[in-house]
C-alpha cells in the first residue's frame, strides 16, 4: 500500500475504490432509525421497563396454544386474557425473531470488521515504529525519537496469563523525625 502524498487517515487500499466512510455511516444510521420507528410496539430495555425474568419468561409456545384454547371454551376464561394481544405477540415473535437473528450476524460481522481495521493500523504502526527505532539511531534522524515514544506509549502490552501488571508502588513521603 502506498502512502506516497496521501494525508487522509481514512484512505482505503488503491484496489477498493473511494467510499466516503462518514456518509456511509451516516446513511445506515438513519436507515437503523427509520426501522426502528417502523417497528410496532419497539420498546428499548429501561430501568422502567420490567426486567422479563420469572415463570412468565419460561412459558412455551405450546402453554400458549393450550392458552387461547382453553379461553374459548369458557365464557370467564375468554375473559381472562385478550386471545387477539396473545395472537399478536405469538405473531410478532415468530416474524422478528428471524430480523433480530440477522441483525446479530451482521452485527458480528461488523464487528469484526472493526476490529481487523484497528489491527491492520496496529501492524501499520508497529512496522513504522520498528523501522523508525532503525533510523533514530543515526544522530540526523534524532527528530524520530518523540514520535517513537509517543507511538510506544500508545502500545499496550497483554500479559500471557491475562493479568494486568501490578501497579508501581506508590511514593510514600520520607518520615520526618520528630
Amino acid at each position: 500500500m502506498s502512502t506516497k502524498g496521501t494525508k487522509n487517515a481514512a484512505a482505503l487500499p488503491s484496489s477498493s475504490p473511494t467510499v466516503d466512510l462518514n456518509a456511509l455511516a451516516q446513511k445506515y444510521i438513519q436507515a437503523l432509525r427509520a426501522m426502528r420507528e417502523e417497528i410496532p410496539e419497539f420498546i428499548m430495555p429501561h430501568k422502567a421497563q420490567p426486567h422479563l425474568v420469572g415463570i412468565a419468561s419460561t412459558v412455551s409456545e405450546q402453554a400458549v396454544e393450550s392458552c387461547l384454547a382453553v379461553s374459548t371454551t369458557s365464557p370467564v376464561l375468554s375473559e381472562a386474557v385478550d386471545a387477539d394481544a396473545v395472537r399478536f405477540s405469538q405473531a410478532y415473535d415468530k416474524a422478528l425473531s428471524e430480523v433480530r437473528d440477522e441483525m446479530k450476524i451482521t452485527l458480528a460481522g461488523l464487528d469484526y470488521s472493526i476490529r481487523l481495521q484497528r489491527y491492520k493500523n496496529g501492524q501499520a504502526t508497529l512496522r513504522v515504529l520498528h523501522f523508525a527505532q532503525r533510523l533514530a539511531k543515526s544522530p540526523e534522524n534524532a527528530g524520530l525519537k518523540a514520535y517513537i515514544e509517543e507511538m510506544r506509549k500508545g502500545i499496550r502490552r497483554r500479559h500471557k496469563n491475562g493479568a494486568t501488571p501490578p501497579a508501581p508502588p506508590a511514593a510514600t513521603p520520607p518520615s520526618i523525625p520528630a
